[in-house]
C-alpha cells in the first residue's frame, strides 16, 4: 500500500486542505504522486456530473422509462445531451460575470432553463 499526502487550498475559507490518498500503485515511475492525485480529483467530478443528473435532471424519476435496451440508451444519451447544454448554459453565464463555472449552482441553472424553456426567444440558436 502507498499512501500519498497532499495539500489543496480550500476555495471556501482560504486554508490548505490535507488530502491522503491510499493507492495499490507502488511504482512511482508507474503512476507519480502528482498524477494520482490530479486524477483522484477528477474522479470526483466525473461522481458530481452523475450526481447532477440523477439528483436533478431525474427529479423524482431516478429510473429510465424505456423498457428495451435500444430505448435506455437513447434516454441515458438525451440525459447527456441535456446535461452539456445546461453546463453551456452555466459556463457561458460564468465567462459573462469573470467566475469560475463550478461558483455557479446546477440546480438553480436548471431551474432558470425550466422557468425560460417555454417563452419564445429565451434561448435563440447560435447564429455563429
Amino acid at each position: 500500500m502507498r499512501v500519498i499526502e497532499y495539500r489543496l487550498p480550500d476555495v471556501q475559507d482560504g486554508k490548505d486542505e490535507l488530502y491522503r490518498l491510499v493507492t495499490t500503485i507502488l511504482d512511482p515511475a508507474r503512476a507519480s504522486a502528482k498524477d494520482l492525485a490530479i486524477l483522484y480529483h477528477e474522479r470526483w467530478d466525473i461522481e458530481g456530473f452523475l450526481k447532477q443528473i440523477k439528483s436533478v435532471q431525474l427529479n423524482a424519476d431516478r429510473i429510465f422509462r424505456s423498457k428495451s435496451p435500444d430505448g435506455v440508451r437513447q434516454e441515458f444519451w438525451a440525459h447527456l445531451a441535456v446535461h452539456y447544454a445546461t453546463m453551456r448554459v452555466t459556463t457561458d453565464a460564468a465567462d459573462q460575470a469573470k467566475l469560475d463555472p463550478d461558483r455557479i449552482s446546477h440546480k438553480n441553472t436548471v431551474r432558470v432553463i425550466r422557468s425560460r424553456i417555454w417563452i419564445p426567444g429565451s434561448f435563440p440558436p447560435d447564429q455563429a
